[in-house]
């Protein structure tokens, strides 16, 4: 299956009049199309919901108030689901699946209450304006979103949930750093404050140094990579070798760390320039410019992992 057609399974350009995502959807879960047709159904209508919640919160004009949009639309529809109900409106068809899956796996309410955060910094980390003074506000906006959507996948791993909070995390912020200059573009700035402060920078700097390299902005992400990403990374690791995952996760681990590292790698190599890197990365088929990771990496696991 190609971008084109994984993406409009997804629905990647059904809400963004002028906006192709497919690319995206295909470089992050094109791995889910290798599983067997049972297994791939069940993630497809898992990601099928988050994108859709994505792609409305997205087409919101800013300043517009949450009950003026379809994105409140499909949040009254979920509470009805939340609190037993049937979903009877416009997704009644993305959330029927997922009712399934949670009462064949008996999925608790701790888990079910990840969904009702996804939705809810959706909406909140629309426009981060603001919300993001400090590191720590940095770190609660990755684990609010993407920490709280990957606990969200099936076949979830038994007794592993920080780790996946933590991958989730890492997943955000490297989807931030491939989509830099087109959330520059949007005005939105996913950056603490304090640490572009601490760099010599400014939001109001980031239109300029997307366009060409800036050591401030290298000597930034360096500090990133060496602290944050290190961290997270190692808060991860235990996922990489933990034995009995289900095949899916040892699928969406492998493909991961492959994307990942071939993020940081472009990146790196463009001196974090963001105009350069999209021009890079977009150009040449992934599986071309990124075939494996390198030994060298920090996505490397050792030989004879499972």
């Amino acid at each position: 299956m190609n971008a084109q057609r994984l993406g409009k399974q997804l629905g990647s350009r059904e809400y963004l009049t002028g906006t192709d995502d497919s690319r995206k959807d295909h470089d992050a879960v094109a791995w889910v199309l290798e599983l067997d047709e049972r297994v791939r159904e069940e993630w497809l209508a898992a990601l099928r919901w988050v994108r859709t919640a994505d792609r409305i919160v997205e087409s919101a004009p800013f300043g517009s108030p949450l009950t003026a949009t379809p994105f409140y639309e499909l949040i009254c529809e979920w509470r009805v689901v939340r609190k037993g109900g049937a979903s009877t409106g416009a997704h009644a068809h993305l959330v029927a699946p997922l009712v399934t899956q949670w009462q064949r796996e008996q999925v608790p309410e701790s888990d079910l209450r990840q969904w009702d955060l996804y939705l809810e910094s959706l909406w909140r980390y629309r426009d981060p304006a603001g919300l993001l003074r400090s590191e720590d506000d940095y770190l609660r906006y990755l684990k609010e979103l993407s920490g709280a959507m990957f606990r969200m996948l099936p076949y979830q791993p038994a007794g592993f949930s920080n780790e996946v909070i933590a991958l989730g995390m890492l997943d955000q912020f490297f989807n931030n750093l491939r989509d830099l200059a087109e959330d520059v573009e949007r005005g939105l700035y996913f950056y603490p404050r304090s640490l572009l402060a601490e760099f010599s920078l400014s939001e109001e700097d980031l239109p300029n140094v997307i366009e060409r390299s800036d050591e401030r902005f290298v000597r930034l992400h360096e500090h990133l990579f060496a602290t944050l990403i290190s961290k997270l990374t190692l808060a991860a690791s235990p996922l990489f070798f933990a034995k009995g995952l289900h095949p899916s996760w040892r699928a969406l681990i492998a493909s991961v760390r492959e994307r990942y590292d071939r993020i940081e790698h472009v990146a790196r190599r463009c001196g974090f320039n963001a105009r350069a890197f999209q021009r890079s990365y977009w150009s040449r088929p992934r599986a071309a410019s990124a075939p494996h990771v390198s030994q060298v990496s920090r996505w490397a696991l050792p030989q004879g992992t499972p």
